[in-house]
């Protein structure tokens, strides 16, 4: 039966092949289906011609220009045959196709690049355009058609000529308190000397002068009252902030009274009651407000008498809906010209204070490696509370259970491959505590700027972690984990942090027979599953993300970073001891059996880079590399100091490199049983990982 099948998938393999590869060969007459005159665009380059200077930003220069040159061509399969315009011919009557040939004309069908001189020559001058913006003001763009019966080829050649460059830069205003002011930030400018004359810069020149004015008081302030750049051949430019109108200067703005309204969910409050923080008037419907209002005073950063400053206004948007117990924040000013001062309303619309989430999902698998067919399942439950102790506090805990087994080539007993529970606990506090003086020795060594540390003790979160885990491969192994963390979370400069300084995790693994027979010549494993403490008084561990935004050739970048370390302190403590006693004395917590629980002692760096390209609305690319190191370093002699399993890297399965099970790549093998009752259980981990790949 099984050779029969084989057969038939053969059989029909070669049926798809003969009907593709006779689709495509009828592709390459695509020609008939033209007019006369019309001729299909085969290529479109960009040449770079004549330059006096070095072409800066070249490769991205070359993609905006290459973009600006429409229609597209037609894509090809080997550079011959046109596949899509030929599916494009076949299904341009509006026929009642079958499903192929509809699949055919939504999804693969391409409409014919027609050269037309006229999109040409618009497509040369928007070109120019573009390079005049750049700062290259006397650039040409050439066309060079070479022209056939049917097809064209064309070239646009770049001469850039002279790049301009700022020599002198003036900024003024006939408002006398506005040009002081330009002239106080005269160095924060994007159009200092030596820089580039292009439309980039003067944008962004526009948009510092708009918020430099509407940080100062000038709420009224619009690109509208800067003027256009000017200057001569010999790099001295000059620029104008114009007054209100010829003869008014613009109004100076002050924050006036600031009322604050905490709304109910569903309720139509009456503000029966009401009280008065650092000028800050709130209104509420019940004896006690439902947040903390010292919380809310320390997440408004705007005062009245202050002077407007748009910033500080953005910043209190932002730091009041990040409070979970918030779901909506509106923040209406009322200006009063008369009095030059503005007032403000500001709305809180509370969320549900409870929350319940369960989720159900089911995977099927089949495996080459040993023929077996595998069903993993994982449920969670979960609940949240939105304002735990009356502060904005966050807490969820959630159960998190999953089984994996094989349910059709295995027998009766051992069908169950693992099991996994999870008990996770969170409670994320809005405001910035347990410092334990780590970020103070970082800014005093020069290691964070003030900035940070501003941004630090204002919008950072405080995180308390507690987590439980038991984990069983039938046969194999089951560890049980306990772990409770304090640390902290917050987001500078588009980079998100997530710091645990106080860190303690108890690791007790227990291996079976399974395991045992495998790893008799392997010590360094053997001793990875040994029960461990992991620790970090002052420092356990920090993970940094940063993905950039998509650029301008529909790229993006993201970084994940991780470092990680356990037992410094006490090895620290450890070392001290033993230099004071002239011992040999290691620090541990007891015994478990025959074993010392000893301290875990460890550092491990773990970075991972992804980059991602739209090639098409059909297609993209992305890669990813993966770079991880991990040093275990401690007392124990003959190289005896190993990072234990938990911590040590992996590499396969869903989330790695597809196409192997978890952890099956790596040091040393598996050779799997001829019967398919045997499950296998991949146990490669190192202290080292490179991991590449692209899709």
């Amino acid at each position: 039966a099984n050779k029969g099948n084989i057969l038939d998938n053969s059989k029909r393999s070669y049926l798809f092949l003969i009907l593709v590869f006779g689709f495509l060969f009828n592709a390459c007459g695509v020609r008939k289906y033209l007019n006369e005159d019309e001729k299909l665009i085969k290529k479109q380059r960009i040449k770079f011609g004549h330059t006096q200077e070095r072409i800066p930003n070249k490769t991205t220069l070359r993609y905006s220009l290459q973009s600006m040159a429409k229609p597209k061509p037609n894509s090809y399969l080997l550079w011959t045959i046109p596949y899509r315009l030929s599916a494009y011919y076949h299904t341009r009557d509006n026929k009642n196709y079958g499903w192929f040939k509809r699949w055919m004309k939504n999804s693969l069908a391409e409409q014919p690049a027609l050269y037309d001189s006229t999109h040409i020559a618009i497509n040369a001058q928007n070109m120019k355009f573009f390079l005049q913006r750049q700062g290259y003001i006397d650039a040409d763009v050439n066309v060079h058609s070479r022209l056939k019966k049917h097809s064209v080829k064309i070239n646009y050649v770049i001469d850039f000529h002279k790049l301009y460059r700022v020599n002198s830069y003036n900024i003024f205003s006939k408002d006398s308190a506005v040009h002081e002011l330009m002239k106080q930030h005269t160095s924060e400018s994007f159009l200092k000397p030596g820089s580039i004359v292009s439309q980039n810069n003067y944008d962004q020149e526009v948009e510092r002068i708009g918020n430099l004015m509407r940080n100062n008081g000038y709420v009224s302030f619009f690109p509208v009252y800067v003027d256009q750049l000017r200057g001569d051949s010999l790099g001295h430019y000059r620029l104008e902030v114009f007054q209100k109108d010829d003869t008014i200067a613009h109004e100076r703005y002050t924050n006036g009274s600031i009322h604050v309204y905490l709304n109910d969910i569903d309720a139509h409050p009456s503000y029966r009651f009401r009280d008065t923080i650092q000028g800050i008037v709130y209104h509420y419907d019940q004896p006690s407000p439902y947040l903390s209002l010292e919380l809310l005073s320390r997440k408004i950063d705007f005062r009245s008498k202050e002077l407007y400053r748009k910033e500080k206004i953005d910043l209190t948007r932002v730091q009041l809906g990040a409070l979970a117990t918030l779901r909506q924040v509106t923040i209406t000013p009322k200006l009063n010209q008369s009095k030059r001062r503005i007032d403000y309303d500001i709305t809180l619309q509370r969320n549900p204070k409870y929350g319940f989430n369960t989720d159900l999902t089911g995977g099927y698998v089949t495996l080459a490696s040993d023929r077996s067919s595998r069903i993993g399942i994982t449920g969670s439950t979960g609940l949240t509370h939105n304002n735990l102790l009356g502060g904005g506090e966050f807490f969820s805990s959630e159960m998190v259970g999953g089984i994996e087994f094989n349910l059709f080539n295995a027998s009766l007993g051992n069908r169950l491959i693992n099991t996994n529970i999870q008990f996770n606990n969170l409670l994320k506090i809005p405001s910035f505590r347990a410092n334990m003086g780590l970020y103070n020795v970082l800014h005093m060594l020069g290691f964070t700027s003030t900035a940070f540390q501003d941004n630090l003790k204002k919008s950072a979160n405080t995180r308390i972690q507690l987590g439980l885990q038991f984990l069983n491969f039938k046969d194999f192994y089951s560890y049980k984990n306990f772990e409770v963390e304090l640390g902290h979370e917050f987001i500078f400069k588009n980079i998100q942090y997530q710091v645990n300084q106080t860190g303690l995790v108890y690791w007790s693994p227990r291996t079976f027979i399974g395991f045992d027979t495998t790893t008799t010549n392997n010590p360094n494993l053997r001793r990875s599953f040994e029960p461990r403490i992991l620790t970090g008084l002052f420092f356990r561990n920090i993970a940094i993300q940063y993905q950039s935004p998509l650029n301008s050739k529909a790229e993006q970048f993201t970084l994940l970073g991780q470092f990680e370390s356990s037992g410094h302190e006490v090895f620290l403590a450890n070392q001290l001891y033993r230099w004071v006693t002239n011992g040999d004395t290691e620090f541990s917590l007891g015994r478990i059996g025959d074993e010392k629980l000893r301290f875990a002692h460890f550092i491990k760096l773990d970075m991972d880079g992804r980059y991602f390209k739209k090639l098409s609305n059909f297609a993209s690319i992305s890669a990813r590399a993966n770079v991880g190191i991990a040093i275990p370093y401690g007392f124990r002699k003959n190289g005896g100091n190993v990072v234990p399993y938990a911590n040590q890297f992996g590499v396969g399965g869903p989330y790695s490199i597809r196409g192997w099970e978890t952890r099956e790549l790596g040091p040393g093998g598996v050779v799997p049983s001829n019967t398919s009752d045997r499950i296998i259980s991949f146990a490669q981990k190192g202290d080292l990982k490179l991991e590449l790949n692209v899709e």
